[in-house]
């Protein structure tokens, strides 16, 4: 489980992070990805002011939308199975290992 982790980078140190966890895990072994997810559209969204944060907290994290989580899964080795919108500003992404 990565609760808070993928959004505090960019999109190569995020990939770092999950080549490291698709490494470690055993073959059909499911990650959750906990972070906020970047609904589409200009609607506000307290997920696109995190996205603001930690642009400048963190030199470069970002907020992703689902498309962009989902391919970001899939270029580590994961393939993306569910994701469930709580009643909090985090999403909880399923993926499995390939």
């Amino acid at each position: 489980m990565l609760k808070y982790i993928l959004h505090d980078w960019s999109d190569e140190g995020a990939a770092t992070i999950l080549r490291q966890v698709h490494r470690a895990a055993s073959k059909g072994a499911k990650l959750l990805v906990m972070d906020p997810v970047l609904k589409a559209g200009n609607a506000p969204d307290f997920a696109k002011l995190l996205d603001l944060q930690v642009l400048v907290f963190y030199g470069g994290g970002r907020e992703r939308s689902l498309k962009e989580l989902t391919s970001l899964l899939q270029n580590c080795g994961f393939r993306f199975t569910h994701a469930v919108q709580t009643n909090s500003v985090v999403t909880i992404v399923e993926a499995m290992r390939e």
